[in-house]
């Protein structure tokens, strides 16, 4: 019978990494540890000097935060190379949202406690706490949704045998509800482009989102290319750190906008590559400039700060406002979805085409808020 050694060893990045067989069958598994010695010390610990007959039994000692070190790092994470090998990626803003809260919720909390001793009662408790310091519990349940994947990765690679997070409740508490203009005060906004000090940049932009419910990195991303004979497609948004990538659901929509929008969008246009909204003709302008811009314009109908924040009116309230309006004015949810792009009917938007016609009933709605109509 041909003999094995009880463990390889070999580095991947700054971390070594050791394999055993378990049942005939090849395991892996990270040691968190940076120097040949200290993964050598670590394994020779973790297996106890004998042949290994449950990792469980000996991986369930990692600490949270030894496991946790290569995590969220493009260059080191294990979970991420093994979902690219799958086909799944993430967004560069996902993996560091992941790893900020990593760094100041999750490690904090349970980094010094083995994986098999996180319990749901402990992480119900954390979230508890978590909300009593003022957290919202949609941050607080996005942090635990990191955890949650962390540990479902552990299970995968056997370092513990059940998720408890499993047996633990999101919380439910309900945010504030965004705030929208009601159509005469959108109608008056959008009635004299003096509103907007003279900016036709500023203008366009949230009359854009207004007519098309496109969210503010989409915006910013368009390029002269995008805009065709009565409609525009919308098929990138800009992130300032990452640059232009998908939209956040991954979709491809084609928007119909009216004559009126389309004029704008041309004054604005330089090149078919270069972005429309831009004030140095390289880079589009930052997520904060419509929404400013906004403020300023609400000031200007008598909406003072004291009452938009009273009413949570943001440039993301553009999409609920128009989501709103073409619902009360008798478009269909598989109309208004494929214009919002929402994705609750994600396969019904997927194999349904463009086709102008089939959008009058939504530009006979959003017309009425134009100037010229």
């Amino acid at each position: 019978m041909r003999y094995r050694e009880p463990f390889t060893l070999w580095k991947r990045g700054n971390y070594w990494y050791y394999s055993t067989y378990i049942n005939d069958v090849r395991k892996f598994y990270s040691t968190g540890q940076k120097t040949k010695a200290r993964a050598m010390e670590y394994v020779l610990a973790r297996l106890n000097g004998q042949q290994v007959k449950s990792i469980r039994g000996f991986s369930g000692d990692l600490t949270f935060a030894e496991y946790s070190r290569p995590w969220w790092k493009q260059d080191e994470c294990l979970f991420l190379r093994y979902k690219k090998k799958l086909g799944k990626t993430y967004s560069g803003r996902y993996i560091d949202n992941c790893r900020m809260a990593l760094d100041n919720h999750l490690l904090p909390a349970f980094g010094d406690l083995r994986l098999k001793d996180i319990r749901p009662h402990g992480i119900q408790e954390w979230m508890f706490a978590l909300t009593e310091k003022g957290l919202s519990a949609k941050s607080v349940n996005n942090f635990f949704a990191v955890l949650s994947v962390m540990l479902r990765e552990a299970v995968r690679r056997e370092l513990i045998a059940k998720n408890p997070c499993e047996k633990v409740d999101r919380l439910s508490g309900v945010g504030r509800t965004r705030g929208r203009l009601t159509t005469e005060e959108a109608k008056r906004l959008f009635s004299t482009l003096d509103n907007w000090n003279g900016d036709k940049m500023k203008y366009t932009g949230n009359l854009l989102a207004a007519v098309t419910g496109m969210r503010s990195r989409e915006v910013a991303a368009l390029r002269g290319q995008d805009i065709k004979d009565g409609y525009i497609t919308v098929e990138h948004s800009f992130d300032e750190r990452y640059g232009l990538k998908s939209t956040k659901t991954k979709d491809h929509r084609e928007l119909p906008v009216s004559p009126y929008v389309i004029e704008l969008l041309n004054e604005l246009k330089r090149g078919d590559d270069d972005f429309l909204f831009t004030l140095d003709g390289t880079r589009p302008v930052n997520q904060h400039y419509f929404l400013y811009a906004l403020y300023d314009a609400l000031k200007a109908i008598g909406i003072d700060e004291e009452e938009r924040k009273r009413r949570n009116i943001t440039f993301h309230g553009w999409r609920h406002y128009l989501n709103s309006v073409l619902i009360a004015n008798g478009a269909s949810t598989i109309m208004t979805q494929r214009i919002t792009g929402h994705k609750t009917l994600e396969m019904t938007e997927h194999y349904a085409e463009f086709n102008a016609d089939d959008y009058k009933p939504v530009l006979g709605v959003t017309e009425k808020l134009l100037p010229t109509c």
